[in-house]
């Protein structure tokens, strides 16, 4: 088992009571939600072209829902979905100037946000993960309130660098 995948199950496995969760209804990059319309993503940010992504199991399995999936990527942004279920925003890269800036409640979230500004709104420590042989980050794993999917923020020397979104396979 990879690391990442065994702090994944770790995640998923702890006493759920004692996870603070949140609600995916209440995220949004910019104007867009985070569940969007195809036509909405358009019109906001550009056309762009769908990449067909192939996951073996979980949300986006073509073989397990039954559809095919696709991608929407833009410089800082990846959506995942198809225009029966909608698209999701898969990943987000903040810019290090505060541009890029992801919403939830009444807080906004950018490559300016601390790791300690995001572990105290959220409640919730970082914990450190290597995602290749150099590089070392914290990340921060929150579920979505009574859903099997969630989120992933990371930092980098404690500044927020990226958003991932998370399905269970």
């Amino acid at each position: 088992m990879n690391p990442i995948s065994f702090l994944v199950l770790a995640f998923l496995s702890s006493d759920p009571s004692m996870q603070k969760s949140i609600d995916p209804a209440q995220l949004k990059f910019g104007d867009l939600p985070f569940h969007s319309h195809k036509t909405l993503i358009w019109e906001v940010l550009g056309k762009t072209t769908e990449t067909p992504v192939y996951y073996e199991c979980g949300f986006f399995s073509e073989d397990e829902q039954g559809m095919a999936f696709y991608e929407l990527r833009y410089p800082d942004a990846i959506w995942i979905g198809n225009g029966t279920d909608g698209y999701y925003l898969n990943k987000l890269n903040f810019d290090a100037q505060g541009k890029i800036i992801l919403h939830y409640q009444n807080f906004s979230f950018s490559g300016k946000t601390s790791q300690k500004e995001l572990e105290n709104f959220f409640d919730q420590k970082s914990s450190p993960i290597r995602t290749s042989e150099t590089k070392e980050l914290e990340w921060t794993g929150l579920p979505f309130e009574n859903r099997d999917d969630g989120c992933h923020f990371y930092f980098e020397r404690g500044k927020l660098v990226k958003f991932e979104y998370w399905t269970s396979c």
